[in-house]
């Protein structure tokens, strides 16, 4: 969430993957989602939200247990200077995401529906995001093509048989 990863979503300018990264093992982001998914909403907005956004600042100024590498007093100001962040509904997003088995809708509703996985995006966004390389994407995607493959043979003899 605080990655500024280029896209229409939330981040923080400056914030790349690599600080997001060793951000996360000061467990900022559990103690975040744990939070959101606890407390009731407007605790959780208008003071756990306050402290934590405060935490996180603390936390790039001070690298207290020195993950970080290094103090980056210019990215906690540009946070502490950002009123939105974090963005609830973005948090919500992560708690709750749309997924091939949501069906359109926020939550499961028992209604199952399949979806073929966009494979390119999903490819795209690992190299990008995770730092992937040619080699462990093609490692590590084998099992998705080869269950888009069973999958497509699958809806195949559905529709022969219909």
């Amino acid at each position: 969430m605080i990655a500024n990863i280029n896209l229409k979503q939330d981040g923080i300018h400056g914030c790349g993957n690599d600080i997001a990264q060793k951000l996360a093992h000061y467990g900022l982001g559990d103690t975040l989602l744990q939070a959101a998914a606890t407390l009731p909403l407007l605790e959780f907005v208008t003071t756990f939200c306050v402290k934590w956004h405060n935490e996180v600042c603390q936390t790039l100024s001070l690298d207290p247990l020195d993950i970080l590498q290094r103090k980056y007093h210019e990215l906690a100001h540009i946070i502490q200077m950002t009123t939105d962040f974090p963005n609830p509904l973005a948090i919500a997003s992560y708690l709750g995401p749309l997924t091939s088995w949501s069906n359109d809708q926020p939550s499961f509703d028992g209604i199952v529906s399949s979806h073929q996985p966009d494979v390119t995006t999903i490819a795209r966004f690992c190299t990008q995001h995770f730092s992937w390389s040619v080699e462990t994407l093609l490692d590590k995607m084998c099992s998705v093509w080869m269950a888009v493959v069973i999958q497509s043979f699958c809806q195949v003899r559905e529709q022969h048989y219909e």
